[in-house]
């Protein structure tokens, strides 16, 4: 009997079959699909903001109401760039005023809307269309004018007002001309023939006072 004592060899580990081990792999690579489509509709959710849009086409000086309204959803990050409305302020859009012409499904911004121009009580705002030649070239904002015309019984009339504005067209072709008048005045303007009308500046109304 040889002295040396006989080592025993270690068994040998066996290893997993080929298939089971793909089969771990394709387990692994789904569940881990899963995990990064699942973060990437979280985040994307999470980057998107939903702001206030036309609901129709606005025109310059419209009142914004409820049915003017709709709302998207867009990239969070770009709503600083698009100076985007939150539709969450969409309150404080209603009663503002159209400052230029906006067209079906534009993003609302604050550099198209101002604040509501009410007139005064008692009176109105009208804005006339003048031949060229109708109106003194210093008309501005502010003044005081006298509006005549002619009715439709050819009957002269005339009446005080305040000029609110003036645009006049380039290359001619008349001037719309905005006025503050008193309601009462209102029909007789309504009535006179267009083609009479006249816009002169009137001196302002010295005031009265006792000694």
């Amino acid at each position: 009997m040889n002295a040396k004592t006989t080592m025993k060899s270690k068994p040998e580990r066996r290893r997993p079959p080929r298939r089971t081990v793909a089969l771990i792999a394709c387990i692994l690579a789904a569940l881990g699909s899963a995990a990064v489509f699942s973060l990437v509709a979280f985040t994307n959710a999470e980057e998107r903001t939903t702001v206030l849009v036309a609901r129709q086409a606005l025109a310059a000086g419209h009142v914004v109401t409820n049915a003017d309204l709709d709302e998207r959803e867009v990239a969070a990050a770009d709503v600083a760039d698009l100076e985007a409305m939150d539709a969450d302020h969409a309150s404080s859009v209603v009663g503002k005023v159209v400052a230029v012409p906006v067209t079906e499904g534009a993003l609302l911004t604050e550099r198209m809307l101002g604040d509501a121009a009410l007139p005064e009580p008692g009176r109105v705002t009208a804005t006339v269309l003048l031949a060229d030649g109708r109106w003194p070239t210093a008309l501005e904002a502010g003044l005081p004018v006298t509006v005549m015309g002619v009715n439709a019984a050819g009957a002269a009339w005339q009446t005080g007002a305040v000029a609110l504005g003036i645009a006049v067209p380039e290359g001619g072709g008349g001037a719309l001309v905005s006025l503050s008048l008193t309601a009462a005045d209102a029909p007789a303007l309504a009535g006179a023939d267009p083609a009479s009308l006249m816009v002169v500046i009137s001196a302002p109304t010295a005031p009265t006072g006792g000694n």
